[in-house]
């Protein structure tokens, strides 16, 4: 997640989950008009939720919350699936309201699927409206399915003044094991949000670096003839190439 975002999560101690309609993919939006709206098949009622991937080491997703962090770098944090799951129940059970919390893996399909869900879905009966409505809820298009996400989902009755979404109270030392400061050119950059963490109370214990940008690990004690060139067996500069095998075997390491 991008710097600010995990600065509040953290710092705040508050897991948020928004309104599914705020979410920046457009269909997402459509979908929940056909389920949380009044002329919608899941009436009176209104979805909140929270996303997380199973990918973990992509480069591609460092870079995207990198830059969304004001040249910070992101920060991911990591629990079990089973630990975030009890967490959840728990907390949704303790809830004042009848809420309904559900933790599930989305699937993915064409955006013609999607039509054809919508056009199957009609009114159920009260006592599963909940389910149908998560359910419905981890349906998405077959585009981002490279996200692999799961998904927290909050069902709960619909209330006049809704709001865009609400955090729900954790501690991250107890949930998270461990909490990842992204890669960066910049050590300064690492250290501040280190010492912000830290100043958060996160525990030590969590706090690791991510190793994705280090260069490749080196063999340490290498035998001494294998750096020797012969100047004439080595290089031959007429076809301008390396010729030693040991050589070119160590470089192509890199």
């Amino acid at each position: 997640m991008a710097t600010d975002i995990a600065y509040k999560t953290l710092g705040k101690r508050n897991i948020w989950l928004a309104d599914p309609k705020t979410w920046e993919d457009p269909h997402e939006e459509w979908w929940c008009m056909q389920l949380f709206t009044d002329r919608g098949h899941l009436p009176n009622n209104q979805a909140f939720g929270s996303c997380w991937t199973m990918r973990w080491r992509d480069e591609p997703f460092w870079r995207l919350q990198s830059r969304a962090g004001n040249g910070l770098p992101a920060v991911r944090v990591r629990v079990k699936a089973r630990v975030l799951a009890d967490w959840f129940r728990a907390t949704a059970r303790s809830h004042p309201t009848k809420t309904k919390g559900f933790v599930g893996k989305v699937s993915y399909c064409p955006i013609d699927q999607l039509g054809e869900a919508a056009g199957k879905l009609s009114r159920v009966q009260e006592k599963r409206v909940a389910r149908v409505g998560a359910e419905a809820l981890l349906m998405k298009r077959l585009a981002f399915e490279f996200e692999n996400e799961v998904r927290l989902l909050w069902i709960d009755k619909a209330k006049a003044g809704s709001p865009k979404g609400f955090g729900l109270a954790f501690d991250p030392n107890q949930l998270f094991d461990q909490i990842m400061i992204g890669p960066s050119k910049s050590p300064a950059a690492v250290k501040e949000v280190r010492r912000e963490l830290v100043a958060m109370k996160i525990e030590d214990r969590l706090i690791t670096e991510s190793k994705v940008w280090a260069p490749p690990a080196v063999q340490a004690a290498i035998e001494r003839r294998e750096l020797q060139i012969n100047a004439q067996s080595s290089i031959q500069e007429d076809r301008g190439r390396v010729a030693d095998g040991n050589f070119k075997d160590l470089w192509a390491g890199w």
